[in-house]
């Protein structure tokens, strides 16, 4: 059976931090983001685990085309389709439907070097302390 806490722990994390990110964005923000947040980080996840020999870049530019096209997903449900008004980017120059622009884009790109960078560093954290337990280990079992 699947361990879920793991992945509502990211969901969590997605949700609470893009909320927080877009109130110092935007001064505000709206429930359906924390949703869009927690998904996206769960997909970001998916990413990592999906190309684990990817540089840091690669993986980022994926995540930024990932992120874009759940945003317009999402915003012609909430915006276009729902008429809920959580953002416009009709002034945004090269706007699709008022939904994506290029210069969110670029940003996903910044805050998936960001997420993926932290990720790496968990990993290495993570394979260090596994390494130091096992010498802990097998230094324990030659004193006994």
């Amino acid at each position: 059976m699947t361990n879920w806490k793991p992945y509502f722990f990211l969901f969590f994390i997605g949700a609470i931090g893009y909320s927080l990110l877009e109130l110092a964005w935007r001064g505000r923000t709206h429930w359906t983001m924390a949703l869009t947040g927690g998904f996206c980080v769960l997909v970001l996840y998916g990413i990592a685990q999906a190309l684990p020999r990817e540089p840091l870049l690669v993986k980022s530019i994926y995540g930024a085309f990932t992120i874009t096209a759940i945003e317009f997903w999402v915003g012609c449900l909430v915006n276009l389709h729902l008429h809920m008004g959580v953002w416009d980017y009709t002034a945004m120059p090269y706007n699709l439907l008022g939904q994506i622009c290029p210069f969110y884009t670029i940003l996903w790109f910044f805050l998936c070097l960001f997420c993926f960078g932290i990720y790496h560093f968990y990993l290495k954290w993570q394979h260090h302390t596994l390494k130091n337990e096992k010498k802990q280990t097998k230094a324990d079992f030659m004193i006994k």
